[in-house]
C-alpha cells in the first residue's frame, strides 16, 4: 500500500531539502575562518608574484622589496607604540616581533620559487572557487526551501478544506459499506494508503492502512446504537490475522463501558461520535 498523497510527497521533499541545506551550512560554517585566511593568503601570493615580476624587469634582488617593507613597517611600529605607551622597551619588543614576522614572510613570499607560488595561488583559487560555489548552492537550497514551504502551506490549506467538507457530510447517518467508504476517503485524504477488505473472511477488519510506518487494522461500525466489546475483540483478532501493529474501531455512535474497558487493556484505539471530528481532521493519533 504505497502512499500517493501530494501533501506527503511535498513534506518528504521539504525534509530532504532541509537536511541537504543543513549539511551545506555546516560545511560552509566550518570554512568561514579558512575562507578569510585563504583570501588573505591568495592576496599575499599574488602581490608577491607581481613584485617578483617587477624586480625581474628592473633587474633588482627579489628579496629587496620585502626587506624595505619590513624595515619601514618596523620603524613605523616602533614610533607608534612608543608614542602610545611611552614605554621604549615595550616598543622595541613589539618592533622585534614585527621584524621577525616580516623576515619570515619575506623569505616565504620572495624566497620561494615562482612555480611554488603559482601552484599555491592555483590551489587557493580552487578552494575559494569551491566555497563560492557552495554559497550559490546554499542560496539555491534556501530559495527551493521557501518555495516548497509555501507549496506545503497551500497544500495543507487545501487538505484542511477537503476534510472540512467531508466532516460537513451527514456521517452520523452512514451505515455499512457507505460508512466504510467514507472512512477510506478520509484516510486517503490524510495521506494514508487504504485497502478495503471488508468481506466474508476478513476476520473483523474492514480497512487496512499504514500510519507512521505501522500497519493498522480498522473495523468500521456505522451504528445507531452503542457498540459493544465484541467489536474490540474482532479488531484485536483481525490485527493479528492481518499482521498489523495497531487496531482501531471507528463508529459514528458510541461504545459501551465494557468495550472502553477492553480497548484500554488491549491497546485498541476507539473513535466515536465525540472525537470523530478530531479523527477526520487528522488530530487524533491512531498509530
Amino acid at each position: 500500500m504505497a502512499s500517493t498523497s501530494p501533501l506527503e510527497r511535498i513534506q518528504e521533499e521539504v525534509r530532504r531539502k532541509r537536511r541537504e541545506l543543513r549539511s551545506k551550512q555546516r560545511e560552509q560554517g566550518g570554512d568561514r575562518f579558512q575562507r578569510c585566511l585563504a583570501t588573505l593568503h591568495l592576496w599575499s601570493v599574488r602581490r608577491a608574484l607581481a613584485v617578483r615580476q617587477l624586480c625581474s624587469n628592473a633587474q633588482m634582488p627579489t628579496l629587496l622589496p620585502g626587506v624595505i617593507a619590513t624595515g619601514c613597517l618596523s620603524l613605523a611600529t616602533l614610533v607608534s607604540v612608543d608614542l602610545l605607551t611611552g614605554d621604549r622597551w615595550f616598543a622595541v619588543s613589539v618592533m622585534a616581533m614585527v621584524v621577525i614576522t616580516g623576515s619570515l614572510a619575506t623569505w616565504w613570499l620572495f624566497g620561494s620559487s615562482r612555480s611554488a607560488l603559482e601552484q599555491t595561488a592555483t590551489a587557493l583559487g580552487s578552494r575559494l572557487s569551491h566555497l563560492a560555489n557552495l554559497d550559490r548552492q546554499i542560496d539555491e537550497l534556501k530559495t527551493r526551501d521557501s518555495l516548497l514551504s509555501a507549496q506545503l502551506n497551500q497544500e495543507r490549506q487545501s487538505q484542511r478544506a477537503k476534510l472540512q467538507r467531508l466532516l460537513s457530510q451527514p456521517w452520523r447517518q452512514l451505515r455499512g459499506y457507505e460508512f466504510e467508504h467514507f472512512l477510506a476517503e478520509v484516510l486517503t485524504e490524510l495521506g494514508h494508503p487504504v485497502n478495503q477488505v471488508g468481506q466474508s473472511g476478513d476476520q473483523g477488519v474492514d480497512l487496512l492502512t499504514v500510519i507512521e510506518g505501522r500497519r493498522v487494522a480498522i473495523q468500521a461500525k456505522g451504528y445507531e446504537s452503542s457498540v459493544g466489546n465484541d467489536a474490540v475483540q474482532q479488531a484485536f483478532a483481525g490485527m493479528a490475522f492481518h499482521n498489523c501493529q495497531r487496531c482501531v474501531v471507528i463508529t459514528n455512535s458510541r461504545f459501551t463501558a465494557s468495550a472502553v474497558a477492553l480497548a484500554g487493556r488491549v491497546g485498541c484505539v476507539l473513535v466515536h461520535e465525540h472525537n470523530f471530528d478530531q479523527f477526520v481532521l487528522g488530530e487524533l493519533p491512531l498509530a
